[in-house]
């Protein structure tokens, strides 16, 4: 159940940075303009902490 939530975390936080990096405010993809107007430091590290626990998450070994 955890890798899921981690799976979600890591897509969402990849999306996000995508939008803030690259994305065109014409691309017509979902959220766009909402994230774009966010953009700034905090916008930046809220991604980065979703796409680093996302992936914590997804590699992280269970203990026997």
């Amino acid at each position: 159940m955890s890798k899921i939530l981690g799976l979600i975390m890591f897509i969402v936080g990849g999306y996000a940075a995508y939008i803030l990096a690259i994305a065109p405010e014409s691309s017509g993809l979902p959220l766009v303009s909402f994230i774009k107007g966010l953009s700034g430091i905090i916008t930046w590290v809220v991604v980065a902490v979703l796409i680093i626990f996302g992936l914590m998450i997804l590699l992280k070994r269970r203990k026997h």
